[in-house]
């Protein structure tokens, strides 16, 4: 590793489930082929030698690189055409698009699936066919075939009356129907059992307790093999698959932006292309309609592949090729048993679990060798750790939180629901009405709103690769141990009201527990703009009181920044407390008159009308205070990430005057 992974010096990368990394000797081996050779578009290459007139070095080429990636999936290329995409994405698009769709189609798909997986629904549902998912897979103890459980069935109405109607108008006799699952999870790296590929072709399924043998309609299965391929290709001539997606860069980390898409030969009945592009007709007339598409993997690979990428994938399946996936799994298997069983282990002070661990992580080998087992249709975990950290009292501490901690003491990790919305809310709990109520108050995907209600909203996950090591387990182990373990009761605090305020120049106190002395205390109560210092504060919440209790939003309701408002710095705040009658509101900004407003009972700002008319004035444009009170914001205030910011005196010195006084 400090051969070929030299720039990992002072940090520890924990997303291979997100893209491994390529080693520098892969890399460098690229950099010196790319630098010994002239590469042309390979459509301008040769005069007619080979297929789609590449020169016939540059065809074989292509050749070996397609017999490479069939090879790793112990796949015949008899059986599977090897095309090339731009990643997993577009192979599981170019299914979607190009599936023959009609009225007595269904497109099936478990839960735990990618959103490029569920996309594909779209195309199924605008051309009359259904859709159904598949939130559990059980085994009926009858005769142990697999019983796909499933959710109510999803259809549109189209203004055109549908799709195209099936071979028997409609009633579904003949129509070809897709099953769609991952060969290992991304969310959780929980495994698949592949005997359902055989078993969904062969309709020896159920579906809700329903035998699947009178179903007259053809079957076809797709596997997303994006996250197994990492460590476990699948042997897909044991479980032949009929369309089965890859990207490179997961496996190898470069190239990226290119992958494949294997199609069984038999299953190419099933997909009907309409778009042509450069390098894939034998001849196409501009002035009729008259084309024919070339025959093999060119008649599907539009337009000029990656070629200069596509030169690099020997050198990452060397680099695999040097190590063996059977090696890359044993290890990659180990990091993750030990680092899963600590995390399991760790306890706070009073005894509660520090992380809850989703996935399979208690699944032995001796359990996995049962019968029972390997006809379960969960069946393993891969090299990957989902999990959310639990405070001793119960409560979550927030996925960014996690991650802003880790990011400052040099770990790379991954967070939120992983581009998986079945699988984390399946994990969490979180129902559909939960997760559209969460999306109504503002929550989307990536955004910082890490907690709602209670509940997180996903979770954070790291993963493994081949050039992982123990001391990257135990690096995070060890930083888990010292930010999220609680070693300590907190000290008791008194009912009711709570005050923080600052120490005194003279009689500076310190916390037996924490040896920190608080020099400033700073309230902004409208985010985005300016604070203001104050001796003392009550503290609400768990932050404090009427700290970011506003926010400045238009007239379409988007939450204005700084990023967006450069004038909402220059916004004076205060909030007096003490004010007679009420509490009060005070606003001011160069150029504008002071504005205050007695605050409601409700904590809201009595006069929201003349606060939206100041507000206006300053930006130029139609706004208003939104108070995170408002009806299904369910947020205690708007703060990114966690009710406190603590600045050490020393990093203002450092950012004020170079480390200086003052």
């Amino acid at each position: 590793r400090r051969e070929e992974f030299s720039r990992l010096e002072g940090s520890v990368y924990l997303d291979h489930a997100g893209a491994t990394l390529y080693s520098e000797r892969q890399l460098g081996n690229c950099l010196a082929e790319l630098g010994g050779g002239v590469y042309s578009n390979p459509h301008s290459e040769g005069t007619g030698q080979g297929p789609a007139g590449v020169s016939g070095a540059r065809a074989a080429s292509l050749q070996s690189e397609r017999r490479a990636v069939l090879a790793m999936f112990n796949a015949s290329p008899e059986d599977y055409l090897c095309i090339f995409t731009a990643g997993a994405t577009a192979g599981l698009k170019t299914v979607g698009e190009t599936f023959r769709w009609d009225q007595g189609s269904t497109f099936m798909y478990t839960s735990d699936n990618h959103n490029s997986v569920l996309g594909i629904r779209n195309y199924a549902l605008e051309r009359g066919a259904s859709a159904v998912a598949a939130s559990r897979v059980t085994v009926d103890a009858r005769d142990g075939c697999f019983d796909l459980r499933t959710l109510s069935e999803q259809r549109r109405v189209t203004s055109g009356g549908g799709g195209a109607s099936s071979s028997n108008g409609g009633g579904g006799g003949g129509s070809p129907c897709l099953f769609a699952f991952p060969a290992e999870s991304n969310f959780s790296g929980v495994r698949y059992n592949l005997d359902l590929v055989k078993d969904m072709k062969a309709k020896r399924c159920r579906v809700d307790g329903a035998s699947f043998e009178g179903d007259g309609r053809e079957w076809y299965v797709l596997l997303d093999a994006a996250k197994a391929c990492c460590t476990q290709p699948p042997d897909l001539s044991q479980f032949p698959a009929d369309f089965v997606v890859v990207s490179f860069y997961k496996i190898f980390g470069y190239p990226c932006g290119l992958g494949a898409l294997l199609v069984r030969r038999d299953a190419c009945r099933a997909l009907k292309r309409t778009y042509f592009g450069g390098g894939t007709v034998n001849i196409s007339i501009a002035e009729e309609d008259f084309t024919q598409r070339r025959s093999e993997e060119d008649g599907w690979e539009n337009g000029t592949l990656p070629f200069l990428s596509l030169r690099s994938l020997k050198h990452g399946f060397d680099q695999i090729g040097r190590l063996s996936f059977g090696r890359i799994e044993a290890h990659t298997r180990a990091l993750t048993e030990y680092t899963a069983h600590r995390m399991s282990a760790m306890r706070h002070h009073n005894g509660a679990k520090v992380c809850e661990l989703y996935g399979r992580h208690s699944f032995s080998e001796v359990e996995a060798r049962s019968p029972q087992a390997q006809r379960a249709f969960e069946v393993g975990q891969g090299p990957i750790i989902a999990f959310n950290v639990v405070r001793s009292e119960g409560t979550y501490l927030g996925y960014r939180e996690l991650e802003t901690l880790s990011e400052s003491c040099g770990f790379v990790l991954r967070t939120g629901c992983h581009c998986n919305p079945g699988a984390c809310s399946t994990h969490l709990g979180l129902t559909p009405d939960e997760a559209k109520a969460n999306f109504e108050s503002g929550h989307v995907c990536w955004d910082d709103k890490d907690v709602i209600n209670g509940k997180p909203t996903g979770c954070a996950r790291i993963s493994f690769g081949y050039m992982s090591t123990f001391e990257d387990a135990h690096a995070f182990l060890t930083f888990l141990e010292k930010t999220c373990v609680a070693t300590a009761p907190p000290q008791a605090r008194e009912k009711g009201n709570r005050e923080i305020s600052k120490s005194t120049e003279s009689g500076a106190t310190r916390s037996t527990d924490l040896p920190l002395v608080l020099k400033e205390v700073f309230v902004y109560p409208i985010k985005s703009c300016q604070g203001f210092a104050v001796a003392s504060w009550p503290i609400a919440g768990g932050s404090l009181y009427l700290d970011r209790h506003w926010a400045i939003a238009d007239e379409d309701g988007l939450i204005l920044s700084q990023k967006r408002e450069a004038r909402l710095a220059q916004v004076e705040t205060r909030v007096d407390l003490l004010a007679a009658g009420a509490a009060t509101l005070h606003l001011a900004a160069p150029g504008m008159p002071r504005f205050e407003s007695r605050l409601a009972a409700d904590g809201d700002v009595a006069d929201g009308e003349g606060v939206a008319r100041w507000l206006a004035a300053l930006l130029g444009k139609k706004c208003q205070l939104v108070c995170c009170n408002e009806v299904g914001r369910g947020e205690k205030n708007f703060s990114n990430q966690g009710g406190y910011l603590l600045v050490s005196m020393e990093s203002v010195r450092a950012v004020g005057g170079g480390g200086g006084g003052g």
